[in-house]
């Protein structure tokens, strides 16, 4: 009786096993997808405040986008932010021309094929200011992929951008693709 109900008992826990394997590998497709979906929207939503508050576009190519911004004393687009001083890095009372502020680069490129980054680099010495909006800024909003791949093009005022990004997860390949048009306020 043993040897015939072994072989049963065998092939119930191996089942058994497949199963969890398979959930398993799909939760993990799952969250990782999800964990995706919001690295790539939350790049795109910072891209778009970015080119909202850009004054020009410097260049741009099928993976990267660089514009200049204006440095200010607060939130860009808060009621109570100040123009920073090119000449000396003070905060400007009233009556500052845009000639006479500083400007900062703001570039997003894909690094590698498998990380988008993030990067403010300012005109001037003003880099090392106690004022968060006057820093220099090195982040990485995408990494840990297989493959990002950002998309652009832009017309006068407006850019438009396709970001995807690609994963493999328990075998399989994931990826998510998100879309952003946005228009400068500052042209």
């Amino acid at each position: 009786e043993l040897l015939t109900v072994m072989p049963l008992i065998i092939l119930i826990i191996s089942a058994m096993v497949v199963a969890i394997v398979n959930l398993t590998g799909t939760s993990m497709r799952a969250s990782a997808r999800t964990q995706l979906q919001n690295e790539v929207l939350a790049a795109l939503d910072q891209i778009e405040q970015d080119v909202k508050i850009s004054t020009d576009f410097d260049g741009m190519a099928s993976d990267k986008i660089s514009m200049h911004n204006l440095a200010t004393s607060a939130n860009p687009l808060s009621a109570n932010r100040k123009l920073i001083k090119k000449s000396d890095c003070s905060i400007a009372g009233t009556g500052i021309s845009v000639a006479e502020a500083l400007v900062y680069k703001m570039e997003y490129s894909v690094v590698g094929g498998n990380t988008l980054k993030r990067k403010a680099v300012m005109d001037s010495g003003c880099g090392s200011s106690s004022n968060v909006w006057q820093r220099g800024i090195d982040d990485t909003l995408i990494s840990n992929s297989k493959e990002v791949k950002m998309d652009i093009t832009s017309n006068a005022d407006t850019v438009e951008v396709k970001l995807t990004a690609s994963k493999t997860v328990a075998g399989d390949d994931i990826s998510y693709t998100g879309w952003l048009y946005v228009k400068s306020l500052n042209f």
